[in-house]
């Protein structure tokens, strides 16, 4: 699982976002309690690692979702 940090989106771009690929069915956009609570817990896991990476400016390599200090 690769999670990409894209930065903000402008309202325009917003309005233009496609789904593209029939493996998907909608997609929202949500505060971090929302998404905790929508996502399965090893997903959520990765989430959450990923967000304090781009908080903190450091990247990190999870291992079964938890973070690897290499």
């Amino acid at each position: 699982m690769f999670i990409f940090d894209v930065g903000a989106l402008t309202p325009q771009q917003t309005r233009a976002l496609r789904l593209r690929d029939d493996e998907l069915l909608a997609y929202k956009f949500c505060r971090r309690e929302e998404a905790q609570a929508l996502l399965r817990p090893y997903v959520w896991s990765r989430l959450a690692q990923a967000i304090t990476a781009a908080v903190d400016g450091v990247p990190g390599y999870l291992v079964h979702g938890l973070l690897s200090r290499v």
